[in-house]
């Protein structure tokens, strides 16, 4: 146990990073595809058609571009 401000807290669990994996996951979309990604495999067409339903409208090759930037950080895996 940890404690913060005179309060208790528990830790579920560590997640080890480094710089370039939090740079990474500074575009908002770039978490919500982590996210996605962490339930279900998906290819760039339904990564896309999902943002899309939460009010991300961007092009086919703008959601590839931030793909490969969670590839080259290592927070996904093609």
């Amino acid at each position: 146990m940890s404690i913060l401000m005179e309060k208790e807290i528990s830790i579920d669990r560590i997640i080890a990073a480094n710089y370039e994996q939090f740079r990474a996951l500074e575009d908002p979309i770039r978490g919500k595809i982590v996210q996605m990604l962490y339930k279900k495999k998906l290819n760039v067409e339904q990564i896309n058609r999902r943002l899309k339903k939460l009010g991300y409208k961007k092009a086919v090759t703008t959601i590839r571009h931030h793909v490969e930037i969670l590839k080259n950080s290592s927070l996904v895996e093609i």
